[in-house]
């Protein structure tokens, strides 16, 4: 794998961490705000959904892409034992805003796979 694609590969699957946090950090702000009875107009609130919504989708469909990539790298990995695959397969596919951090610095950070 070129050194250009492992940063795509690095980017893109601690995004949806990095946005995870983001948004509820977020969302704590806009529930604090109506606690506190601080008025939020409603063209300021439909402008920040104007950019929540897309970058949703967007985490989505990275999300989705990033667990077919990582699927398709751990059949494919031969470092990996044949016994243990099934078991990365679940991982990645049921915990993957954790377990594909996980398995790229063990698996691609520094090797190829």
């Amino acid at each position: 794998m070129s050194k250009p694609t492992k940063l795509l590969v690095v980017f893109t699957t601690f995004w949806p961490a990095i946005y995870m946090i983001g948004f509820f950090v977020f969302v704590f702000v806009f529930f604090l705000s109506m606690l506190l009875n601080l008025p939020i107009e409603a063209e300021t609130f439909h402008r920040l959904l104007v950019i929540v919504v897309p970058l949703h989708l967007l985490t989505f469909a990275i999300i989705v892409a990033l667990s077919v990539f990582y699927i398709y790298h751990l059949f494919r990995n031969d470092r990996i034992a044949p016994e243990t695959k099934p078991v990365w397969a679940v991982v990645l596919l049921m915990g993957n805003v954790i377990s594909m951090p996980v398995y790229w610095y063990v698996y691609i950070r520094k090797n190829t796979g």
